[in-house]
């Protein structure tokens, strides 16, 4: 039987989490509900390498920890785990070597203390036009509650009150008068849910507090600033013993009183003057020479309808968008575009088929007959208008609110009327989902069925921001009228 030896009692690594897993209820050791992760660490890790020198294969370190109850159980499990798999990130715990008969098997984390999941930098569009950044983290924190088996000795700090500091970077600061602000995400997806009737019972997914008490505190430094977030589990024995929030990390900035010397100012009053202040800042694509009016023709995509489509043809054709400038600053655009992702929905699909099985019967549509009519003859959304930055890189919508989510979704507004969020505070997934297009379609059968899955959103990137130059052959026509000979 192998055993665990403890050789540091607080080790912290950084790596890549490559897989994932639960053991099941039943499946022996080390006991039912434990989560193990697998981080890839960097080749010559000393901690890859086990007291008597042998070397875990691959580069691979297994962390292991079974969180209380229910968290440690499906469905919960399951998801919380999925927010882990693939991601970067910071953890630290028990590390030792895992032994049977003496031999060293492999070097192990167990119990994890804490994991910090880095989500990485944002740059998004801040109510008053400029680009802030945000830096996306999430931070769990647990007690180790592994069932005891008879004669197998529990993991270090079994069931214990953990206390926990870790610290959280912010991004870059922009510039010297900004002030570090961060923010607790809560699930507004839930509480949308709720307010619209399809759910009756509030569930949030975040933020989950079955600790026994917490603190964050910003602490600047010339260096870089840090959130310092401090935990103490408290116990299983007492309910306690689990800790997950997502967290949020910007700059406040007085984007009221900046002035951006590419925008006119509405008020004739006040004009752009030097300070000579600097602010560092994502820069989005802008063609400055480009006045309103002025066309711009876009390179096809190998994965797009169209694109398919123009390549098949011979010879091929490399260009399947064009947009209008409808603005002298280089930016904002016009477009009459189609979503390929909403025409292929199986909402929309013409057939239903049926079968029919011993367990009961399973329909599915399917497009047997094609797809609705209509879907393919008007191709949502039509003429809408954006920035290069979005038709190129994010296919964000800010500027077309029939599509968006206030219009479409009036009643999660007004009930966040009395603290609206700022686009910052939210969650990525919030963040994505508000400046994203909805098809009011899609809205409409939600409500009516109160059926959350039938809600839909798009990003539409309809320009290739890294096109993609195909290498052609030069020939030279033969038995030109005008004998020039030249290559074509």
């Amino acid at each position: 039987m192998s055993e665990f030896v403890l050789r540091s009692d607080a080790v912290e690594v950084a790596g890549v989490i490559t897989t994932a897993w639960i053991d099941e209820f039943g499946a022996g050791l080390p006991g039912p509900g434990t989560w193990h992760l697998v981080i890839q660490l960097v080749p010559g890790d000393p901690l890859l390498v086990a007291a008597d020198g042998k070397v875990n294969p691959f580069g691979w370190l297994q962390c292991q920890v079974t969180p209380v109850a229910p968290y440690r159980n499906e469905p919960n499990a399951g998801r919380l785990l999925g927010q882990i798999l693939g991601q970067k990130v910071r953890l630290g715990g028990s590390w030792g070597d895992v032994t049977e008969a003496g031999a060293s098997l492999a070097t192990l984390i167990s119990p994890i203390a804490w994991i910090l999941v880095d989500r990485g930098i944002t740059p998004i569009v801040e109510e008053h036009g400029f680009s802030q950044v945000v830096m996306d983290a999430d931070l769990f924190a647990f007690s180790d509650d592994t069932p005891l088996v008879f004669g197998v000795a529990p993991p270090p700090h079994h069931q214990e009150d953990r206390h926990i500091e870790v610290a959280v970077p912010f991004p870059f600061r922009p510039q010297a008068n900004a002030t570090p602000v961060f923010a607790e995400c809560v699930d507004r997806d839930d509480m949308e849910l709720v307010l619209l009737g399809i759910r009756t019972v509030s569930a949030p997914d975040f933020p989950l507090h079955t600790d026994r008490q917490h603190s964050m505190t910003v602490a600047a430094n010339p260096t870089g600033d840090t959130l310092q977030v401090t935990v103490d589990t408290g116990t299983p024995a007492d309910g306690q013993g689990f800790f997950y929030a997502k967290l949020a990390l910007t700059y406040d900035e007085a984007f009221e009183k900046m002035c951006d010397p590419d925008m006119c100012l509405a008020d004739p009053n006040r004009s752009c003057q030097a300070t000579g202040d600097q602010r560092l800042s994502y820069v989005w694509p802008q063609m400055s020479s480009a006045l309103s009016g002025d066309l711009l023709l876009g390179p096809a995509g190998g994965s797009g309808v169209l694109g398919r489509l123009l390549g098949a043809l011979v010879g091929p054709q490399f260009y399947d968008h064009m947009v209008m400038f409808v603005e002298d600053d280089g930016r904002s655009v016009r477009h009459c575009t189609a979503s390929d992702e909403r025409i292929a929905k199986e909402a929309y699909y013409t057939a239903t088929v049926t079968v029919k099985t011993p367990f009961g019967d399973t329909s599915k549509k399917l497009p047997l007959a094609g797809i609705r009519g209509d879907v393919v003859r008007f191709a949502w959304p039509g003429s809408i208008t954006q920035t290069l930055g979005e038709v190129c890189v994010t296919g964000h919508n800010r500027l077309n609110p029939q599509f968006g989510f206030a219009a479409l979704y009036p009643e999660v507004v007004a009930g966040e009327a009395a603290s609206p969020p700022l686009l910052w505070q939210l969650s990525p997934a919030e963040r994505a989902k508000r400046t994203s297009f909805h098809d009011p379609e899609a809205v409409g059968t939600a409500k009516r069925d109160h059926d959350s899955g039938s809600r839909a959103t798009y990003a539409l990137t309809k320009l290739q921001k890294d096109p993609a130059f195909l290498p052609r052959s030069t020939r030279t026509q033969a038995g030109r009228s005008d004998g020039s000979g030249r290559s074509w």
